[in-house]
């Protein structure tokens, strides 16, 4: 169901690229789309599925990995 979603949200991104690319709509509507897309389609899916979501401890490891790995990149850089 939430992939569902999150499917859609990336088709709608790669539309705006390829309307930007095949120059079918006026020049600034790929970023409305896009803008449209990741301001107003993506946070209100999260936000409806998020809450949805039943956490166990088999996924600490996952919860934790994105932030293990910026904790060990960001001094790198």
């Amino acid at each position: 169901m939430a992939v569902d979603a999150f499917a859609l949200i990336l088709a709608m991104l790669g539309l705006g690229l390829l309307f930007a690319r095949l120059r079918v709509l006026p020049d600034n509507s790929a970023d409305v789309l896009n803008r449209i897309v990741l301001y107003i389609c993506l946070p209100a899916s999260v936000l409806t599925y998020v809450p949805r979501l039943h956490l166990d401890a088999s996924l600490g490891g996952v919860i934790a990995t994105p932030w293990l790995l910026t904790a060990i990149i960001v001094p790198l850089l």
